[in-house]
């Protein structure tokens, strides 16, 4: 059994402060209002095609060190969604956010790319700086490391991640208050359902297809990380520790 400290401890889950939050979704709306038309995304994608065009820099905190830093922040087409390094030999500076190119660019996939732009910052503000050989021969396709798992148990990942679902987690709920503002039925039947979705996830295998069944959407977004803890008994358990106290807590958010 748990102890109390340890409860404490493992169900909290560490994110970027609102200031880092807000920062990174006012670059991206500049970022779009500066290429805005069909003249300029060409342009800037055909430097993004060649080179890392950097976009802007965000003022985080370190959480290892206490201080603050710059986090610079490039579009290429050399990363699918998102990426992040601690040190970046080609310009010798550290804590450098790279972004796909089209995605930072594509209208629809505007609160997508804000995402995964706070994902990135998550890494570059974690006290787990140091990765796991597994994980890079899992980035690097290397034969032997093609197992998910190798990717969301490193430490490093593994806070990110975590702390990602509960910032969607959060961010649905404020969701649902915001388009029942004057419906508190609505409000009422939608949060009951929510619970109880959250409920069946704690309660039930998770190869339980009353479970896969009633995922709510942040939980199903991570499904392919969540079926990788559900293989290690111990990532698993303090998983959902972090649900239950959150569903515990849902009435204050």
């Amino acid at each position: 059994m748990l102890s109390f400290k340890t409860f404490l401890t493992e169900s909290r889950f560490s994110s970027i402060s609102p200031d880092e939050a807000k920062q990174a979704e006012l670059l991206i709306h500049n970022f779009r209002q500066k290429y805005n038309t069909p003249k300029k995304i060409q342009k800037i994608k055909q430097l993004a095609r060649t080179r890392r065009v950097l976009i802007g820099k965000i003022k985080v905190v370190d959480q290892e060190t206490n201080k603050p830093k710059i986090a610079p922040v490039y579009i290429t087409r050399r990363t699918s969604s998102a990426s992040y390094r601690n040190y970046d030999p080609l310009i010798k500076k550290t804590d450098v956010i790279t972004l796909n190119y089209i995605k930072a660019l594509n209208g629809k996939d505007k609160d997508d790319i804000v995402v995964h732009l706070k994902h990135e910052l998550r890494h570059a503000i974690q006290q787990y700086k140091k990765t796991t050989i597994a994980y890079h021969n899992h980035l690097r396709k290397k034969p032997g490391f093609e197992d998910e798992i190798h990717y969301y148990t490193d430490p490093s990942e593994l806070n990110a991640q975590e702390s990602e679902v509960f910032v969607r987690l959060k961010d649905y709920v404020r969701q649902l208050q915001r388009i029942s503002i004057n419906n508190t039925q609505f409000y009422t039947l939608a949060m009951d359902k929510f619970k109880t979705q959250l409920n069946i996830f704690l309660t039930k295998p998770w190869e339980d297809k009353e479970v896969m069944k009633n995922l709510p959407k942040p939980l199903w977004q991570k499904h392919e990380m969540l079926t990788a803890l559900n293989r290690v008994p111990k990532l698993w358990k303090r998983f959902k520790l972090k649900i239950k106290t959150f569903l515990d807590e849902l009435d204050k958010y």
